[in-house]
């Protein structure tokens, strides 16, 4: 794959195979972009793309099979474990899968086969935010991974990588460990390539022809303090005296401008310039004389006025081509007569704006190495036309209003965004300014929980929708909602009474019940003592087998907020746990057929071993879904299940204050609506071996 093949601003809904297998890959609904990262074009995935090829993954990939995968990224924010192409799907067995990727962490940052085959980088991963060659070889006995040309590690192994499964690009599988940066190139040969010859591949940079790209989608609201540019000069445009505002401006999110602010860009030394192109995106709203507010400054100190900006009205694009020293004026990609000044040997500083004159905003300002085309400048802005496409719904809408869920917890949901050019982002903001409120920040999901409000209060939400390339719709109207105590019902339990609930019972407590042989549950303890509560069983499990493990809970009907603390687990201080013991929070229905055939029930747990951590389970009849958050022995011990309706989040903790979402959180349930829920504290051992979780506090928050 070479974006090479693709052009600059456009979505990516099909990335031809150059490769001998030829066909092609194509995105789903969300679409990555061609964009730009240190002057280098590539494809910009989100965290929210991922392309699947035409064809199944073939033999020459499958079973110990040698080969090599070679790809030029660049990744502005390294996460745990970001996947740029798999096949073999997920789930083992060991050495069964086949994904490569930008990762931190140490295990599986850089490979994923499953289990003992995986591999991370040494060292931690390559820098973020500059571009790399990544390459990982397998003869079929060891596994190389190179770092911009140079070995980075090496394992022996033996691999039984699946045939036939789905080849992705920019995630593992649909819905798991998404890529978020920039692909330039990628190949995947049925070969191991020596060191040599990956070597030569790390030596062809990918192509660094856009000297400044700088680009307000990705700014945040507010007074600019810089804009930085991704061209291969670096460097940022800064404020000259009062900062501008970046908002909404005519549906994007631009830098707006009044005549008395100027915002200006230095890289540091004089570049020479030679042929070069210009080209801005921008609103004029100066009636005259607006237009020449662009000034480059030559090497020697010489500033040179250029009539950059487009003449009053919308949207527009303007571009500047010097050519052997003269330049040409186009506006909205046709050329119109306009006098220019002799272009500058050298680029010290590009300013736009100031002057006293232009009054306007601007959402894109780019110099090519080269003297665009006619025809390139004429492509470029009906490229530019088919951004102008706001996300709809516009303006945007609440899919569930603003609700409390506790005094101090209020959770929302956006009807979801729809646009032709890539993944949406979803911005709720509280708009009277009480205490505790929050902006949740551009989020990739369209749901919201504003923790720590004061109670009793009143707060007002809005919700907005962009696109990546900065279009934005208006916001909804506000939404009002008070954390009124009288809404709640809490229950607590500090574990401080001694209690067999096995032999006593539940009767006196704030819980219901636990399960027992009755209900085809094999506990070997629920019992309270010196302030903790300990679950224990042999043989057990919660996968819709039986026999099921131990559970001690509360019959909750409608909205809830469930919170506890492990307070121990077998096996944690040695790390050598016995089974697969496994505890945690559980909301369940009672009744096996209420919910349709089997166990309906969903769980966040403490389960460090297998490189896990905590993971979100959704057990619904025999479909079982789950995901973790990697973190291993650095597992949260604070758990937290919230019910909204039929949806559920899950979040964890290392203090029990700054909460995380978990990854898969929220999880819809339209199959548990309106019926009561067992809601409490798990165990199951998943093996012969007795094991055990405790757990030192629990709060229930009822909504009444």
């Amino acid at each position: 794959l070479d974006v090479a093949d693709l052009e600059l601003g456009a979505p990516v809904p099909v990335w031809p195979n150059r490769g001998t297998l030829a066909g092609e890959f194509r995105s789903g609904d969300a679409k990555p972009i061609v964009d730009l990262a240190g002057g280098t074009t590539a494809v910009r995935f989100s965290g929210g793309e991922i392309l699947t090829a035409s064809f199944p993954a073939p033999r020459a990939l499958a079973g110990n099979s040698s080969f090599t995968v070679a790809a030029w990224v660049n990744n502005p924010e390294v996460a745990e474990s970001e996947c740029i192409v798999s096949w073999g799907g997920r789930g083992g067995p060991d050495g069964a899968t086949a994904q490569f990727g930008y990762g931190s962490h140490g295990a599986f940052g850089a490979v994923g086969h499953w289990g003992f085959a995986d591999m991370g980088f040494r060292g931690g991963p390559p820098a973020a935010g500059a571009w790399h060659h990544l390459a990982i070889v397998f003869d079929g006995v060891i596994e190389r991974v190179y770092v911009n040309g140079e070995l980075n590690n090496a394992a022996a192994k033996m691999l039984l990588v699946h045939e036939g499964r789905p080849v992705h690009v920019g995630a593992s599988v649909p819905g798991a460990e998404f890529y978020d940066g920039y692909l330039a190139s990628l190949r995947v040969y049925g070969a191991a390539l020596g060191e040599t010859q990956v070597r030569e591949l790390a030596a062809q940079a990918p192509d660094a022809g856009v000297l400044v790209h700088a680009d307000s989608a990705v700014l945040q609201y507010g007074p600019l303090a810089a804009w930085r540019t991704s061209g291969s000069l670096g460097g940022a445009f800064a404020p000259r005296g009062r900062p501008p505002v970046v908002r909404d401006s005519s549906g994007r999110i631009a830098v707006e401008l009044e005549p008395d602010q100027s915002i200006e860009w230095t890289p540091g030394a004089a570049t020479p310039l030679g042929d070069f192109s210009l080209l801005l995106g921008a609103l004029n709203r100066s009636e005259e004389g607006g237009e020449d507010a662009v000034e480059l400054e030559d090497g020697d100190g010489t500033r040179v006025a250029l009539r950059g900006l487009p003449p009053a009205g919308p949207w527009q694009q303007a571009a500047i081509v010097y050519r052997g020293g003269k330049g040409t004026r186009f506006v909205n990609g046709e050329a119109i007569d306009a006098a220019l000044p002799p272009a500058p040997a050298t680029l010290k500083a590009l300013r736009l704006g100031g002057g006293g004159k232009f009054s306007g905003a601007l959402a894109r300002v780019q110099v090519f190495r080269r003297a665009l085309a006619a025809e390139e400048v004429a492509r470029l802005h009906g490229l530019w036309k088919k951004e102008q496409q706001t996300p709809q719904p516009d303006p945007a809408a609440f899919a569930a209003e603003p609700a409390a869920l506790s005094p101090s917890l209020v959770a929302m949901s956006a009807a979801i965004g729809q646009t032709a050019l890539g993944a949406v982002k979803y911005l709720f903001t509280e708009t009277t300014g009480n205490p505790g409120a929050s902006a949740s920040g551009w989020l990739a999901e369209p749901v919201f929980l504003d923790d720590g409000l004061a109670p009793d209060t009143r707060y007002a939400y809005t919700v907005k929708i962009r696109d990546p390339l900065g279009n934005v719709t208006r916001a909804s109207a506000p939404v009002e909602v008070v954390t009124a105590r009288v809404l709640f019902r809490e229950l607590a339990d500090d574990f401080g009474a001694p209690r067999d609930y096995l032999a006593g019972g539940a009767a006196g407590t704030i819980w219901d019940g636990a399960l027992g042989a009755a209900d085809g549950s094999a506990p070997e303890a629920i019992a309270a003592a010196d302030g903790v509560l300990r679950l224990q069983s042999k043989g057990t499990v919660w996968d819709g087998g039986a026999p099921r493990g131990a559970f001690l809970f509360k019959i909750v009907s409608g909205d809830f907020t469930a919170e506890t603390t492990v307070a121990d687990y077998a096996g944690l201080a040695a790390r050598r746990v016995p089974g697969n013991n496994d505890g945690g929070l559980m909301a369940r229905v009672p009744a096996l057929d209420d919910a349709g055939p089997g166990d309906d029930l969903v769980q966040l747990n403490f389960f460090p071993i297998w490189s896990q951590g905590n993971m979100v389970t959704s057990l619904d009849g025999g479909a079982r879904p789950q995901r973790g958050n990697r973190l291993a022995w650095d597992a949260h011990r604070h758990l937290q299940i919230i019910r909204c309706g039929t949806r559920f989040y899950f979040r964890t903790s290392a203090d029990g204050t700054a909460w995380h979402e978990m990854p898969g959180s929220p999880v819809e349930r339209a199959d548990v609506k309106g019926l009561p829920l067992q809601v409490g504290l798990y165990h199951a051992s998943y093996g012969g071996e007795s094991s055990f979780v405790s757990f030192d506090r629990f709060r229930l928050t009822i909504r009444k």
